[in-house]
């Protein structure tokens, strides 16, 4: 089973719910059952035992304090409104998602500036190995010129969902928690939406395809927000362009020298005897990047 444009292939049968049902049931129960262990034994462990190492993982991976989210999972009966909302949030202040504010640059990248721009209007990238201010295959997106992390602590924190522990709004503790979080809000959620779903009604809408057409979607993947923008032109595509989470998560220095998520939450991590960098690893890995997905 896949998903088409208009839907999927296969109409699921009422054994197929069933099973599916059952499944969702027993990875809902493996959820709670760590939910629970960490917020009510290691957690609280933690803070007793290991006081010192607690403080320090509120302290690190706190990255720019910029969250972006599209919002996922709208809900028909509620007239489409999505599960978790997006939105933009910055000092505590949050506004609706403008997709006219995103803009990738290609400064620290190894693109050609022609590369950059708006996703709806930028070719394809066509690499310049030589540029010496380079470092990254990844380009620099950014909204209203600031870099945003994304990803279920976005998600949470722009949803309020998500109370932080550390007195930054963000660290690597939280980013961690938070996916924990949100995993057990879709875990419960997925035994109520299979129940919408009908054996043997419909699965695709069938559509003309257009001549010419143009547009995006903003969706969230596990990682966090992802657009993807199109061009049709005589019936073919013309120009295609993704911005995948990890893109914004882990971007390079943009054209104002301003850091990417990642590299800002790097900052301060300590680093013992200058050769221990498992705080850099921690702090890298709580974005759950993917570089398959974020280079161009």
């Amino acid at each position: 089973m896949t998903t088409v444009p208009g839907g999927v292939t296969v109409t699921p049968t009422a054994g197929d719910l069933a099973l599916a049902l059952a499944k969702i049931l027993e990875i809902k129960n493996i959820v709670e059952t760590v939910h629970s262990h960490v917020f009510n034994e290691f957690i609280p462990h933690l803070q007793d035992e290991h006081p010192e190492t607690f403080n320090l993982l509120l302290e690190i991976g706190v990255g720019p304090r910029n969250f972006l989210a599209y919002g996922v999972f709208p809900q028909p009966s509620e007239n489409y409104a999505p599960t978790i909302p997006g939105g933009f949030l910055k000092g505590g202040e949050l506004k609706p998602v403008n997709v006219d504010a995103i803009t990738e640059y290609v400064t620290h990248s190894w693109y050609e500036e022609e590369s950059g721009g708006k996703p709806s209007e930028s070719p394809p990238p066509r690499d310049e190995f030589e540029k010496t201010e380079a470092y990254s295959w990844i380009k620099s997106p950014r909204y209203n010129g600031l870099p945003c992390e994304v990803g279920p602590l976005a998600r949470l924190r722009i949803a309020g969902l998500y109370k932080p522990l550390s007195r930054h709004g963000a660290s690597l503790i939280d980013r961690i928690l938070a996916r924990l979080e949100e995993t057990l809000l879709v875990a419960g959620k997925l035994s109520e939406w299979i129940f919408e779903v009908s054996p043997g009604k419909p699965v695709y809408t069938e559509f003309p395809l257009l001549n010419e057409a143009e547009g995006y979607a903003l969706w969230e993947a596990p990682r966090g927000a992802l657009g993807h923008w199109v061009k049709i032109g005589n019936k073919v595509i013309e120009r295609y362009q993704i911005i995948s989470p990890t893109t914004w998560n882990a971007s390079p220095r943009d054209a104002n020298g301003v850091r990417g998520p990642i590299e800002e939450a790097l900052v301060g991590a300590p680093v013992p005897g200058g050769k221990d960098r498992l705080n850099v690893l921690r702090i890298i890995r709580s974005f759950d990047p993917c570089l398959a997905c974020s280079v161009h």
